[in-house]
């Protein structure tokens, strides 16, 4: 869970996602962003950082590299 104080953090999500995905639970992590994505559109008519865009994108490529890497075995 992100920290209480700071709801809206960029950082603070960014280091979430990063723990979720290297536990394994990159769809976890995902579904985190897009929950966060809606709050700051709705709470302040923003986007997420294009750091924190950047990031989701890794996780969503590195999924699909192993969805392929599965499907080929």
């Amino acid at each position: 869970m992100p920290d209480p104080r700071e709801p809206l953090s960029d950082h603070a999500r960014a280091s979430l996602m990063r723990a979720l995905c290297a536990t394994g639970r990159q769809v976890e992590a995902l579904r985190n962003f897009a929950e966060y994505a809606r709050l700051v559109t709705v709470e302040l008519g923003l986007e997420p950082s294009p750091s924190l865009r950047d990031l989701q994108r890794d996780i969503i490529r590195q999924n699909a590299g192993r969805t392929a890497a599965t499907a080929d075995a």
